[in-house]
């Protein structure tokens, strides 16, 4: 039964038209190659249209009838070149073997043959070659080569089976068959004894096809496809027809090739990539796929595709659509998905999905995954941006307008529709404030040079003249010019403002008594300022003059090194503010001998001179420099009120002391000691003030301070705090450095009086020792918390009352 539907597949799918006919001229059976080339739809439609060959099949009815008698005469295969019709009734030429068909008792049952559309063949060497023979035998035009076997020789073959086996090499007789392929096949059969075995296969009846490698003349060996065919079983008689499979055969190696480099490319391609069954069955998964979500190839291969989880709902819907899409064959586009990595990130993706018929004419679909979470993060900063763009469009107080080269307005800021209404879209040409075009297309031709011109216009808007101030630009994209920028201001009321000061001129007898009067005035008030200046400065020596004796105190009284640092701290910060006053002084000094000199004049030449005087601007630096007097004022009152605390004598009662306001004065006094390498940061309690003797806790939070900031060498860090418990009478100053740190030793002698881990000359050894003294004076304690490298922590434990 097999074998049967083998040959019958053969017969079928044989590349040349096969039929058989009875002896009064209908069809018996015919292969699909010769339904093919009758332009027939199937058997039964060539069953349908042709009842007698000679009428309905042959362009001559008695041409049938000569056939016949030829082959019988001849009682062999016979060849003949006729023309048939086709079902559309064109005449094509066909090249037909054939032969009568004999039963067991030799009588003549059907005839078969074979046919080949030579139409288009025969209308070419029509034209090529007129002096060739009208007809040619199917063997010998055959585009295969074909031999003729009478097993073990071959009696005959054709021109092409020539050129196949020989070559260039001239062969005068036909080469034995055993000489036309090698000892051995590729399956180590011996290649004899199999192709006596196809032969025998075939002279029972059985066509045989099937690939076989050959030998040339050459000795070179290539593969072929044979098809294997009974001619005579009488004289056993076969014929090969023999197609060269060499190229295809290359073909297949560079498919394998191929998919080999598909496969090299789907793994190594940054997309996801998944091929899908016409029943949802995931066939293949790429490595990126799997690391767009998390999970390994096992988790997918041979599953549905619903085991893609993660998926939004929305993402869910529009999958199962595309799906859809592609099985029924629709077109479809590019959607957007989002799912959640197994790692909890949610990810955005761009599908794209085709649909084709694989070599197994299996109908598979392919899907790409493009991972875009990245592209849309950043078009969603690109919204936000273009949206902030918009808004200070919109919003800023100025005419803006943007046109590409043609005089296309492509955008305009809100203040200015609201002025003139919106004209994005129309063209610049339709403005009613353009009057003089011509002028315009200059300005636009300057433009496209490149240049940024600023000028003044004036338009007659409503009756009304109006006046602007324009500045015009191109804009660029890829330094290329695309267009132009302009802004626009009105300045009418400018240059009404102009025209009233115009007007002015012609009071000048008025404006210079009432000028002359304001700078009496003004010399008035400078004198006075400057009266007031000389009395800043005799509080400022007075100021100096008890800094100095506090100075001294401290020296007599509490015996510290400190000195040095209160000392360079006050010069240091006074001696800005000093120089603000005596610029401010001699600039007051020059201005008024300038103006005095200037009035003098004025008083002498009057109308000549008036425009020369310009009191605005001796009001103005007036201002100045006695704003800059000020400020070094004021400057040196915060230092003097930070001094105030360290001003206490010894012999001091207890009395509240604002701890805020003594660690803000240290600071102000140490200032020029940590400025530039310390950063000093606070946190303080909101109530921060106890009962103690203010002079002598500002010596202890001076020194604290300042031995934090001795601790860092480079730059650190320091912070201040302090912490208040009314129920336990508590009150904390914390001072934490992140210095050098002090070792265990040190930490034991901090305290002794005359131990300092300074070099000589920079310290005296006894400022924490002091510090320590004054604490057990509150009846309070100090505890230090330090490591080497690590920085210190001083807390200070006082009452509170």
């Amino acid at each position: 039964m097999n074998e049967f539907k083998n040959i019958e597949q053969l017969f079928e799918n044989a590349p040349i038209g096969i039929f058989e006919t009875t002896i009064d001229g209908k069809f018996v059976d015919l292969n699909t190659e010769f339904v093919r080339i009758l332009g027939y739809e199937s058997k039964q439609d060539v069953f349908q249209h042709i009842q007698k060959l000679e009428y309905d099949l042959y362009e001559f009815p008695g041409l049938r009838n000569e056939i016949l008698e030829s082959i019988a005469q001849k009682n062999k295969l016979s060849v003949f070149e006729v023309r048939f019709k086709q079902k559309n009734g064109n005449l094509i030429d066909v090249r037909m073997s054939i032969r009568h068909h004999y039963n067991e008792q030799m009588k003549q049952t059907n005839n078969i043959g074979i046919i080949e559309d030579i139409t288009e063949k025969v209308r070419t060497e029509a034209k090529r070659k007129e002096q060739e023979k009208k007809y040619k035998t199917l063997f010998e035009n055959s585009t295969d080569a074909i031999l003729i076997i009478k097993h073990p020789d071959i009696i005959e073959w054709n021109t092409k089976a020539h050129d196949l086996f020989c070559g260039n090499i001239e062969c005068n007789s036909i080469p034995d068959f055993n000489t036309l392929h090698p000892e051995k096949q590729p399956d180590n059969q011996n290649s004899l004894k199999k192709a006596t075995r196809l032969i025998e296969k075939t002279l029972d009846g059985e066509p045989q096809f099937f690939e076989w490698e050959l030998k040339k003349v050459s000795g070179e060996t290539f593969f072929a496809e044979i098809t294997l065919s009974l001619l005579d079983s009488e004289k056993k008689l076969t014929q090969a027809i023999v197609r060269d499979s060499t190229e295809r055969k290359k073909a297949e190696q560079k498919l394998s090739e191929s998919e080999h480099k598909y496969r090299k490319i789907v793994e190594t391609a940054p997309d996801g990539i998944i091929t899908v069954s016409k029943a949802g069955i995931i066939l293949d998964v790429n490595n990126s796929f799997c690391a767009l979500t998390g999970y390994p190839k096992e988790k997918y291969l041979n599953n549905h595709y619903d085991v893609f989880t993660g998926l939004t709902e929305e993402s869910k819907k529009s999958s199962y659509a595309l799906f859809n899409s592609l099985l029924n064959n629709e077109p479809v586009k590019p959607i957007e998905i989002q799912w959640t990595h197994k790692k909890g990130e949610l990810k955005t993706g761009e599908v794209r999905a085709i649909a084709f018929y694989d070599q197994n004419r299996d109908f598979v679909m392919q899907v790409n995954l493009r991972d875009i979470t990245l592209q849309k993060r950043a078009m969603q900063t690109i919204v936000k941006r273009e949206s902030l763009l918009n808004s200070i469009f919109n919003s800023i107080p100025l005419e803006l307008w943007v046109l590409d080269k043609n005089k296309n307005i492509l955008a305009q800021s809100g203040f200015s529709k609201n002025k003139w209404g919106d004209y994005i879209g129309k063209n610049a040409t339709e403005f009613p404030a353009i009057v003089d075009k011509k002028k315009y297309d200059e300005l636009l031709q300057q433009l496209d040079q490149a240049h940024v011109l600023e000028f003044e216009d004036k338009l007659k808007i409503k009756n009304k003249e109006k006046y602007f101030k324009r500045v015009l630009g191109p804009y660029y994209e890829n330094a290329t010019i695309k267009g132009y920028i302009a802004f626009s201001l009105d300045i009418t009321e400018l240059k009404q403002m102009q025209k009233e000061l115009e007007s002015h001129k012609h009071n000048l007898e008025a404006l210079v008594e009432q000028r002359t009067e304001e700078i009496q005035a003004l010399n008035e008030q400078l004198t006075d300022s400057n009266e007031k200046l000389e009395f800043q400065r005799d509080e400022l020596k007075n100021a100096l003059s008890k800094l100095q004796s506090t100075q001294n105190q401290l020296i007599h009284t509490e015996k510290m090194a400190s000195i040095g640092i209160l000392t360079a701290g006050i010069a240091h910060e006074i001696n800005n503010p000093v120089n603000f006053i005596h610029s401010g002084i001699m600039g007051l000094e020059i201005m008024l001998s300038d103006l005095m000199t200037e009035l003098k004049d004025v008083i002498k030449t009057k109308k000549q001179s008036t425009n020369n005087l310009n009191i605005n601007r001796y009001s103005e630096k007036t201002t100045e420099l006695v704003k800059a007097i000020k400020t070094g004022v004021n400057r040196i009152t915060n230092i003097v009120n930070g001094l105030r605390t360290f001003s206490r004598m010894d012999n001091e009662e207890k009395s509240p002391v604002d701890i805020e306001e003594t660690i803000n004065s240290s600071l102000i006094i140490l200032q020029n000691k940590f400025k530039y390498n310390v950063e000093i940061s606070k946190k303080l309690a909101e109530n921060n003030t106890i009962n103690g003797f203010p002079g002598k806790m500002g010596q202890v939070i001076l020194n604290i301070i300042m031995n934090a900031i001795q601790a860092i060498t480079d730059t650190g860090n320091i912070e201040i705090r302090t912490r208040r418990n009314d129920q336990k009478n508590e009150f904390k100053i914390i001072v934490q450095d992140d210095g050098i740190g002090m070792d265990k030793t040190t930490q034991e002698k901090l305290f002794d009086p005359f131990f300092t881990t300074k070099k000589p000359g920079e310290g005296t050894g006894i400022g924490m020792s002091i510090v320590h003294t004054i604490i057990e004076d509150h009846n309070g304690k100090i505890h230090i918390d330090s490591e080497p490298g690590k920085g210190s922590v001083f807390t200070i434990v006082l009452p509170i009352e």
